[in-house]
């Protein structure tokens, strides 16, 4: 058995933790038992406030990643057009020099 329950219904006197104050018995464990239930209610909270800014952080983060994702794509996109753009007058740069050569002979 627990030692302070030992106390009760032994022989010895009640073994109960002490108090704020000194004091031990029935009454200190409540008053033990009261603080550790707010301070666990107080971690409760603690952490589902962390882990709600956790989550809002994420989402954040998931929001840029997209936007920056979709820009890249948009800039990929444009960087392959002004490419094929390039290749497009340089052929027809080629062509006309070619045709400005035959003309001449």
């Amino acid at each position: 058995m627990v030692q302070g329950v030992q106390g009760i219904q032994g022989e010895q006197g009640y073994q109960g933790v002490q108090g704020v104050q000194g004091q031990s018995g029935p009454s200190a464990d409540h008053d033990l038992l009261i603080r550790l239930n707010e301070n666990v209610n107080a971690l409760r909270v603690d952490v589902a406030n962390i882990t709600s800014g956790l989550s809002s952080q994420i989402t954040d983060h998931e929001s840029r990643l997209r936007v920056h994702s979709a820009s890249l794509e948009r800039q990929e996109g444009a960087s392959k057009q002004m490419q094929l753009i390039m290749v497009i007058s340089g052929t027809i740069l080629l062509a006309l020099e070619v045709a400005v050569i035959w003309f001449h002979k």
